[in-house]
């Protein structure tokens, strides 16, 4: 049912220019236009008269929900339908046979249909998209975070590399030696240690 039910929604979309909503079981949703459209699949490897017409009344139901409504059947089922009766419950027919999805008739398009139904999936489609978008954009910035890493760690590593080296520069002997010979330094600054080993490194 899985490969039957994808290949019957992409064939609709690539060739018929209808768009894939979602599905449950043997119900597909989509939307042709502004035309909410279900697609009864009903593809079984043996027919009688008697399981055509009961799919038939099956899908024909689902048309107070739907502006279209399409059976979708295995072309040996094709000499137990009877064209009249679509025509006269307006139901649409796609015939899958040998992996080929041919749509047969579009169905009528019912402007009674409660197709209040339809605005959440709508809903789920945009969801969709701006998430497939999201998604995408995020990979985007994860690619340009990963680029921009190494580049950012070699500054920080630079900058921390100036810094101490201007620290070493500041406690240089000349410059102690300069500070001893201002006046007004305090005692406790002239005789620290570290003072002391600096001006000995000098000499």
């Amino acid at each position: 049912m899985e490969y039957i039910r994808a290949l019957i929604a992409r064939s609709l979309e690539d060739r018929y220019g209808y768009r894939y909503l979602s599905h449950a079981g043997n119900l597909v949703e989509m939307v042709e236009g502004m035309n909410s459209v279900a697609v009864y699949i009903a593809v079984d490897d043996i027919y009688g008269e008697a399981e055509v017409n009961r799919y038939m009344a099956e899908a024909s139901a689902l048309r107070e929900r739907y502006n279209r409504v399409i059976l979708a059947v295995h072309e040996s089922a094709l000499p137990f339908i009877d064209p009249s009766l679509l025509e006269r419950t307006g139901l649409g027919l796609v015939v899958v046979g040998n992996g080929n999805v041919e749509l047969k008739y579009p169905g009528k398009a019912s402007t009674t249909a409660n197709v209040a139904v339809q605005a959440p999936n709508i809903e789920e489609v945009v969801e969709r998209k701006v998430l497939s978008v999201l998604e995408k954009e995020r990979a985007k910035i994860l690619e340009e975070v990963k680029r921009l890493v190494p580049e950012l760690v070699s500054e920080v590593l630079r900058e921390r590399s100036v810094g101490a080296s201007e620290q070493r520069e500041a406690s240089s002997p000349g410059q102690v030696e300069a500070l001893e010979s201002v006046e007004g330094v305090p005692q406790f600054i002239k005789e620290n240690q570290w003072v002391k080993v600096l001006r000995s490194r000098k000499r």
